[in-house]
């Protein structure tokens, strides 16, 4: 009884020793899942004494573990004030731990309003004073997918295809296909995005067009060709091996009536072997 009295406190104390670890292991392991696309709390602006100057300066610094976007403007004066539409005048990503400072795009002086976000930043909508909302973000760049679409070739042909987002910036949206990506500039994939079910970008159209017609030229085409050439050799071999067995015997029964009285060549034509 007192061995497993002491097995039983030692077990005990040993899960005591090793629950923290197994805490801080599941945070790592869900954070990413866990951490909204709001990422304003991550990112602290501070103020700092520059080494070896007796000057200060102001600091962006991401504290959370995972990429951010940042962006800013300047309250009230600066070369970037907050106005307009779009409010925030400056942006960059941020490595996690990073920090940044510049005496120009965050000057020491000037009151700083600013904003983050996680997740693609070409999908940042920006509001009026200030107001923004995050891109929904999926467990990866490519988030939903993949999308079933149907491209109209210019020679009639339809071309069902699926494809999915791989990445984008602020040019354009790298699309990946069964054979390969292919980049689509960001007006026309932002298009397509909303109505998939509609005619593809023209880089895409172009691709799958053409693609499709080399498959069917090269692999399908050739292979339809040869069976016809087969067929064709297979049946002149099997009738010339019929002409002579029935040449053998004198063209005798119901099988070799057709080459004792054979069709005679049309006028102009070509003639019937006989």
């Amino acid at each position: 009884m007192m061995y497993a009295e002491t097995v039983f406190i030692s077990a005990q104390q040993w899960c005591k020793s090793i629950a923290p670890a197994l805490a801080v292991l599941a945070m790592s392991w869900f954070a990413p899942l866990a951490i909204a696309n709001d990422m304003k709390s991550c990112v602290q602006l501070t103020s700092e004494n520059v080494s070896g100057q007796s000057k200060s300066r102001q600091v962006l610094v991401n504290n959370c573990g995972v990429r951010v976007y940042a962006f800013w403007c300047h309250v009230g004066g600066g070369p970037y004030p907050c106005k307009g539409a779009k409010h925030f005048r400056q942006g960059r990503h941020f490595s996690s731990g990073e920090r940044y400072s510049n005496s120009y795009t965050l000057p020491k002086d000037v009151s700083i309003d600013f904003g983050a976000c996680s997740g693609m930043f070409t999908r940042i909508k920006y509001g009026d004073n200030g107001s923004y909302d995050c891109p929904v973000e999926g467990p990866s760049l490519e988030g939903k997918g993949p999308t079933h679409s149907r491209a109209k070739c210019t020679d009639g042909r339809k071309v069902d295809f699926d494809w999915q987002l791989m990445n984008e910036n602020e040019k354009g949206a790298a699309v990946k296909l069964k054979d390969g990506a292919v980049f689509v500039p960001l007006a026309e994939y932002r298009a397509f995005e909303k109505k998939p079910d509609g005619q593809p970008p023209r880089v895409l159209v172009d691709r799958l067009c053409n693609s499709d017609a080399s498959d069917s030229s090269s692999s399908g085409g050739s292979l339809i060709n040869d069976l016809k050439g087969w067929t064709r050799k297979k049946a002149g071999e099997m009738e010339k091996k019929a002409h002579d067995d029935c040449a053998l015997t004198g063209n005798v029964g119901e099988d070799c009536k057709r080459f004792r009285n054979p069709p005679k060549p049309v006028k102009g034509g070509a003639g019937v072997l006989g």
